[in-house]
């Protein structure tokens, strides 16, 4: 799958294709780890018929993690779900045919079945067998009596871990792989944090499409605090995975484009999905071009299932995150790529208009309007009529006339000569 048979020399086919030098404003995916340590890492992985694929997530740390692994398919199906141990500085190579099935009971770390073959796990399901895999790092306690990592804390631990796949075509034995998204802590040091850009589009340089023999593009959209188990908190997951009996709460929409060396765009088509996605330069449209250039994911979205909701953009602080991988191959000749990401700033809100004021010496008044809307009429404010001051009467001071007492008159003694 996926592949076609060369049309082109590899001479010719590598003087054909020069690479397309991102313009500005691009930029390798920001706070997006691909070969520093990381808590929590997101890889493809695929198991198609006729096709190997590997992971290797290396304890970069000098402590002890006990590593959590969960595989779904790009339609959001849960395949597998698994645990291990990673001593300091290792860290195993795992064949998506083989998952040791290692599971925590009873405080212990147990392989608790055969392991897990991805692709016929996908067939029991009836989904596609390719998808993204998700692990985080959580601090282990050690074990008395193992001496081992028994038990994760549910503490994530910090910038642990990194990891990369590989991806081989059993009949061409063209094979080629990359490094894993790896995403840090939040300031809270309690979940793996995404970025807070607004992701425009999601960019992947490539050869041209018509001289290669193997072309795959693997588009995945992670959210954060996306995990059930309670055991490992604060982890990544699909972005519009189902919970429980919940059914999945959106979709994911993109438009694909191919964009030449001379910039001219060609429609590939609207993709939906639920978790993530794989296509290929070798059909459709593309398998003819003879131009190097580059493979867009443009405008990706968040689209609620209730359609009476908005639609999201895809980072912005809103929790949400998308990114690619791509792997193409001219004979046994091949070679990964990471996405780069186009962003913006998150839009802030609007500042506030402030409310209009009066000058002193005025009253505010609101006037309503006929088109309901209110205008502000600053009336003067009226000039105090200073109140008079009442007249003062006064009142002359009575002085009182003493008038003499006339000298009482006896009879018996008259007053005379």
């Amino acid at each position: 799958m996926f592949r076609k048979a060369a049309t082109a020399t590899l001479t010719v086919a590598l003087l054909s294709m020069p690479l397309v030098t991102p313009a500005s404003g691009i930029e390798v995916n920001p706070d997006v780890s691909t070969n520093t340590p990381a808590s929590c890492l997101v890889m493809p992985w695929s198991a198609e018929p006729n096709e190997s694929f590997f992971h290797q997530v290396r304890n970069q740390g000098s402590e002890t993690v006990v590593a959590h692994w969960t595989y779904w398919s790009s339609s959001c199906e849960k395949l597998a779900d698994v645990t291990s141990c990673l001593t300091p500085f290792g860290g195993p190579v795992v064949d998506v045919r083989a998952i040791a099935n290692w599971q925590v009971i009873d405080r212990k770390l147990q392989q608790v079945s055969d392991p897990v073959n991805l692709a016929l796990a996908a067939a029991a399901r009836g989904v596609e067998p390719h998808g993204t895999v998700y692990v985080s790092a959580y601090k282990a306690q050690p074990d008395a009596v193992t001496d081992g990592c028994d038990f994760p804390t549910g503490v994530l631990a910090e910038n642990a871990i990194a990891g990369r796949w590989t991806y081989g075509e059993l009949d061409t034995e063209a094979g080629f792989g990359g490094n894993a998204d790896g995403f840090g802590l939040d300031e809270t040091k309690s979940f793996c944090k995404l970025p807070d850009v607004v992701l425009d589009r999601v960019i992947l340089d490539t050869f041209g499409p018509a001289t290669l023999t193997a072309s795959s593009i693997f588009g995945y959209a992670a959210r954060e605090n996306a995990g059930e188990d309670t055991l490992f908190p604060g982890e990544l997951g699909p972005a519009c995975a189902p919970r429980g009996l919940i059914p999945s709460p959106c979709a994911v929409q993109t438009e694909g484009a191919f964009w030449d060396r001379n910039e001219n765009r060609t429609s590939v088509g609207t993709f939906i999905f639920g978790h993530g996605i794989r296509v290929s330069l070798l059909e459709g449209v593309t398998q003819t071009f003879e131009s190097s250039g580059a493979y867009h994911f443009e405008n990706p979205q968040i689209v609620p299932t209730d359609l009476t909701l908005p639609r999201q953009p895809i980072g912005g602080g809103n929790g949400f995150w998308a990114g690619a991988f791509s792997g193409e191959a001219f004979g046994p000749w091949g070679v990964g790529h990471q996405a780069w990401a186009k962003t913006s700033p998150p839009e802030s809100a609007p500042e506030p208009t402030p409310a209009p004021e009066c000058p002193e010496g005025t009253t505010p008044i609101e006037i309503r309007n006929a088109d309901g809307s209110i205008s502000l009429f600053c009336a003067p404010n009226p000039t105090p009529v200073p109140t008079p001051t009442p007249a003062v009467t006064v009142v002359p001071t009575v002085v009182p006339t003493v008038v003499p007492l006339p000298t009482p008159t006896n009879s018996l003694n008259p007053v005379g000569p």
